[in-house]
């Protein structure tokens, strides 16, 4: 029978579909989590669906957007002294790739960093030109935001991100 297969295919998704798979709530994650050293950060979230954080560098806040597709956490150009990121770490010139395509990057030392209040031992930043993100971001919301926290903090902590409930996850300190 040649459509014995997709008939068999089709009652093992419908079956599969079926079965109920037990979920936990937030609060149970965030208290399972709790045991294994994770720090829970309270998320914004702006009309253009963007997650924000409260970040502080050096001592001073700002507002960051949650990007876990860039790789590395990164401090506007504009907003660099502002924390007090005035010589990079290193001579080299890099350059950085992203949708809005390639610029110059580059890392600089810092004394703290904190996420929503939660200690992070980042030793460094990259700091880049983001002047196209946060232009569009406070013309579509009147919100500013200084940088972008990235995969660099987010895989070395290990984070997890409840978006229904608005809450990143991350284990402070890091691969505990």
């Amino acid at each position: 029978m040649p459509f014995a297969k997709p008939a068999i295919a089709a009652l093992v998704a419908t079956a599969v579909l079926a079965v109920s798979v037990p979920s936990a709530t937030a609060q149970d994650l965030g208290q399972y989590l709790s045991g294994y050293g994770y720090s829970p950060v309270s998320l914004g979230k702006l009309p253009t669906g963007h997650e924000t954080l409260e970040v502080e560098i050096n001592g001073v806040k700002g507002r960051f957007i949650l990007d876990s597709g860039a790789g590395a956490s990164v401090v506007h150009t504009a907003y660099a002294a502002k924390y007090g990121l005035n010589s990079p770490t290193s001579d080299d010139n890099r350059t950085a790739t992203g949708a809005g395509g390639h610029t110059a990057i580059s890392r600089h030392p810092i004394d703290s960093l904190s996420l929503g209040g939660a200690v992070m031992d980042q030793k460094q930043v990259s700091i880049m030109d983001l002047g196209g993100v946060v232009a569009a971001i406070k013309a579509a919301t009147g919100e500013e935001i200084d940088g972008v926290i990235g995969q660099d903090i987010l895989t070395r902590h290990d984070a997890v991100i409840d978006i229904s409930k608005q809450t990143l996850y991350l284990r402070t300190p890091p691969g505990t």
